[in-house]
């Protein structure tokens, strides 16, 4: 066998871990529509599917990637975020309807333009933008039918809108104030800023929802971990409607009807989907894969949920639950699929007793395997059991005849809001001794190349 013809094999082999399909960022169009992010062409593209016929086409197809996707089913419109070469300044751009030409929305190519909300008819977007001033984000408004852009809030920092009020006269915010904590607000266009959630502490808060009243929000304060969360705008009065003692409420999405939520929690890097009602009474809950649940969107007649959701070795795919408690993938690429590994989720002791959780890559055979151990970044995250962005490179290592020990070391999100302080400033090095007892650990195995 020639050098090159190697070369080209092994190309070709971590092709087959890369070069996989997915599908990301489902909404409802209609009760039998959904439009949803689809990278088969090698870029990501807008997609649709009828769920009757099974019938999927392509909305768009430029040669650029699209990093954002909307759209309501109350007027059919769409809403894209483009950039241009991979440098991050998305252009948010609109098509009244599927089939028309799509119409540009911000004008500024060196300028990051995030979408964030759409109003009850469809036709207004809040966004986020520093076209202003690039060191910081302003909230802005667009009236999609005249193209009219207006300001509600200048120097809102690192914040993103979440929610219209029905009467689209105010707007919940969802600001950033440091890694693990964050607000939210309450604007109104040009008016006074009201902190909802002031308080003493830390809270982290990833998902907020409005139903007539109430705003809808996740939040760990006074908590070690992150429950669900409702709040009466008028008195302030605030409940905790859903918690697990052991794991986060990663994201909820409430039904049209305002009679289900979908509730997604993460369970040691992977998503859990329970339905509940609004008192947080469950409805249903589903036997999904190990994997991570990527963005919820209800039918319009409130009968199902679909969402993205990918595996450490399945790319990401979209599903729907349905309020029976069955569920099924709905969109997925027809194309081979390489060899993969399932990984054993571990827990190893650490120098000061305490359990780390780890994921165990191991490859076929009996070994001794020589061992890759795999660190996430930071600063605060968490190794997930989903496929991108890491999955691809496990895999492919992992078929090469070498095992991965993939770590969540302390300081690592989802583990509780101890643990992720548990390596902070002085304490750093104490996340690398977990490192060092992975290691201890690996050696101790009779499948490990000590």
């Amino acid at each position: 066998m020639s050098e090159s013809y190697a070369i080209d094999a092994l190309t070709r082999h971590a092709a087959s871990y890369f070069d996989r399909p997915s599908f990301s960022a489902p909404t409802f169009l209609s009760d039998d529509e959904i439009v949803f992010l689809d990278d088969r062409s090698g870029t990501k593209q807008a997609s649709v599917i009828s769920l009757t016929s099974g019938h999927q086409n392509s909305l768009t197809v430029y040669s650029e990637r699209l990093l954002s996707l909307k759209a309501s089913a109350t007027s059919g419109r769409i809403v894209f975020g483009m950039d241009a070469g991979g440098n991050e300044r998305q252009q948010l751009y609109t098509f009244s309807q599927i089939g028309a030409a799509p119409v540009r929305l911000t004008h500024r190519d060196d300028a990051i333009h995030d979408p964030g909300t759409l109003s009850k008819d469809g036709n207004y977007l809040l966004y986020r933008s520093n076209a202003r001033e690039e060191s910081t984000f302003d909230i802005l408004g667009v009236d999609m039918l005249t193209g009219q852009i207006e300001m509600w809030m200048e120097d809102a920092g690192q914040a993103v809108p979440v929610a219209l009020t029905p009467d689209g006269r105010k707007a919940i915010v969802a600001r950033v104030n440091g890694n693990l904590d964050g607000d939210l607000l309450l604007i109104g266009r040009g008016s006074d800023v009201t902190n909802l959630t002031a308080h003493e502490g830390e809270q982290w808060i990833d998902a907020a929802s409005l139903l007539g009243d109430d705003l809808w929000f996740t939040s760990n304060l006074d908590q070690e971990y992150v429950s669900l969360r409702r709040m009466n705008l008028g008195s302030r009065e605030t409940i905790v409607v859903y918690r697990d003692d052991s794991w986060d409420v990663q994201d909820f999405k409430i039904s049209p009807n305002g009679e289900a939520i979908a509730i997604a929690i993460n369970e040691n890097g992977a998503s859990r989907l329970v339905m509940t009602d609004l008192h947080g009474q469950e409805k249903a809950a589903f036997d999904l894969s190990l994997g991570v649940i990527d963005q919820f969107s209800w039918s319009p007649d409130s009968s199902m949920v679909a969402f993205g959701f990918s595996t450490v070795q399945e790319p990401s795919v979209i599903m729907v639950a349905r309020i029976d408690g069955t569920s099924q993938v709905v969109a997925s690429a027809d194309a081979p699929s390489p060899k993969t590994f399932a990984p054993e989720p571990i827990t190893f002791t650490t120098f000061d007793g305490r359990e780390v959780p780890a994921f165990w890559f191991k490859p076929e055979g009996d070994g001794p395997f020589p061992v890759l151990v795999d660190i996430h970044g930071g600063p605060e995250s968490q190794r997930t059991l989903n496929y991108s962005p890491s999955g691809p490179v496990l895999q492919y290592l992992t078929s090469l005849g070498m095992g991965v020990l993939s770590l969540n070391v302390r300081g690592s999100t989802g583990y509780g809001k101890s643990y992720s302080h548990l390596d902070d400033k002085g304490l750093r090095l104490d996340s690398i001794k977990d490192v060092a007892y992975a290691v201890s650990w690996l050696r101790e195995r009779s499948d490990v190349d000590p």
